[in-house]
């Protein structure tokens, strides 16, 4: 039976990369410590592109909403 070829992943750039490390990073620490009862869970997301890149938006907006706030959260009164 005949394997089919895959293609080489092409290099995406930095942008992808920070796009994707953030998910990949958090899938990661899932996958090696699991929340109880899910390791199954844990073990499908993991080295799954969508997955990393939807765990990084997430993370992206997380962040985008703390900087928000630290910066328009102290108007000065008290």
């Amino acid at each position: 039976m005949p394997t089919p070829k895959r293609q080489p992943e092409q290099p995406r750039g930095l942008t992808w990369l920070l796009l994707r490390l953030p998910g990949a990073f958090i899938l990661w620490l899932e996958y090696h410590f699991p929340k109880h009862g899910d390791a199954w869970g844990s073990a499908r997301r993991f080295g799954k592109p969508a997955f990393e890149v939807l765990y990084s938006l997430g993370f992206w907006a997380v962040l985008v909403a703390v900087v928000l706030m630290l910066v328009f959260g102290s108007d000065g009164h008290h």
